[in-house]
């Protein structure tokens, strides 16, 4: 490829390398880092991946294992062991392969980040990109980025979180340090742009902000029959509420469960079935025992584990709605793999939720938002209401159109065009 080579759009490929977590590694982080990679390739970018041979200690990680187990799929992903109401995950070669990466850094020793450094600059990388997520990488993102400056990389950080969901101590002295080291920002929202820009000290237009892009690699959407008679989920007749992903606090899990209570009393008659798919960060025993208070054993089905990626086609193909009504939020990978499924969602006000969803387009947004004094039970119940409002036939058809058209509006080419040289 000569200098004056460019790509399908338009554009002059640039050397780049990442750093952050790659599958193996599980959840959204690892899951945009690789698809972000795969972006990049398919620009002609040559790509190099750096990942972590440690991301957390043991004992800062709360789930069951920061990897997918061993007997993995071609993405890294790999289901638990089955039950009667798993789904089969589709065969490896069904799905995209997981881009390479060096597994080079260690968390806890953050010098370990001129590895980065050296290997980004080993491989012709002119931009070193960072997956920021947490504060907690920061001194060895700090290491590794003033390593890369020295050899004469830009750097920049994709904020996916400024600052964590739960208080961290130095959460924002760390975070504002990191931020202020980095040639260049970018955002998945608007509001993590100004928060951003407040930690840092930075003018905020100066931060790029482009939205999450649609989930690709979970493959097509199911005939929604065949998906809910693979999934043994919802009940013939009945609408499917999916909340997907780790079941933390600031998810707010019960308040959906409350909302449904509420709503089970006023339209006794409204055949609903929740769906929680996901591994469980909290007491499990204390959200079934609030399902049990309201009334809603025999229409809420759990599966408290890591969802691989050959699950996801088929709960997303067997819901009718996905719900997120989070107390907090910056962006969420989850609306756009409803979106990529064509299902539309239903989420809280708060945090970059908002400007991921066209209310009453592809999805409802309600408020007020949950966060802040006494407004949960005002949330609880204007969440019912919502819910009732998008279950009505035409509503839902009419937003389902929407979530269909909205995988155009953010797309992995488009986003992987912020790194391109003019």
């Amino acid at each position: 490829m000569t200098p004056a080579a460019v790509n399908d759009s338009g554009q002059r490929p640039r050397a780049i390398a990442i750093v952050g977590p790659y599958p193996p590694y599980r959840g959204g982080i690892a899951q945009f880092t690789a698809a972000l990679h795969a972006a990049l390739k398919a620009e002609r970018h040559p790509v190099t991946g750096i990942s972590f041979s440690r991301q957390y200690p043991d004992w800062l990680f709360p789930g069951a294992s920061q990897e997918v187990p061993a007997t993995t799929t071609a993405t890294g992903a790999a289901a638990p062991q089955p039950t009667d109401s798993s789904p089969p995950a589709p065969p490896a070669d069904r799905l995209p392969p997981a881009p390479p990466a060096e597994r080079l850094l260690d968390s806890l020793r953050p010098w370990t980040g001129v590895r980065a450094a050296r290997a980004a600059e080993e491989s012709g990388a002119r931009e070193l990109v960072f997956m920021v997520w947490m504060p907690f990488f920061a001194p060895l993102y700090l290491v590794a980025a003033r390593a890369a400056q020295k050899r004469g990389m830009v750097t920049t950080a994709v904020v996916h979180n400024a600052l964590p969901h739960e208080k961290q101590p130095l959460a924002r002295l760390l975070m504002r340090v990191l931020l202020r080291r980095m040639d260049r920002i970018i955002t998945l929202t608007r509001g993590e742009a100004a928060r951003c820009s407040r930690i840092a000290g930075r003018d905020e237009r100066s931060i790029d902000v482009s939205p999450h892009p649609v989930y690709e690699h979970f493959g097509a959407a199911m005939d929604p029959a065949a998906a809910r008679r693979t999934a043994h989920w919802p009940p013939e007749g009945a609408f499917g509420l999916l909340f997907f992903g780790l079941v933390r606090r600031y998810k707010g899990l019960d308040l959906l469960v409350g909302a449904l209570g509420v709503l089970h009393r006023r339209r006794p008659d409204l055949p609903i079935h929740l769906m929680v798919a996901g591994e469980f960060y909290e007491e499990e025993d204390a959200y079934r025992e609030l399902i049990a208070r309201e009334g809603l054993t025999e229409r809420v089905q759990i599966r408290a584990h890591y969802i691989p990626d050959g699950e996801v086609a088929v709960l997303f193909s067997a819901a009718d709605l996905v719900v997120q009504p989070y107390r907090q939020a910056t962006q969420s990978g989850v609306v756009q793999t409803a979106f990529q499924f064509g299902r539309p969602v239903i989420v809280s006000g708060v945090g970059g939720l908002p400007d991921m969803v066209r209310d009453g387009v592809d999805g409802v947004v309600v408020q007020p938002s949950p966060s802040g004094a006494g407004r949960e039970h005002q949330f609880v119940d204007a969440l019912a209401h919502a819910l009732e409002y998008a279950l009505e036939p035409n509503t839902l058809a009419r937003l389902a159109r929407g979530a269909n058209d909205a995988r155009r509006l953010a797309t992995w080419p488009l986003f992987a065009r912020l790194f391109a040289d003019a």
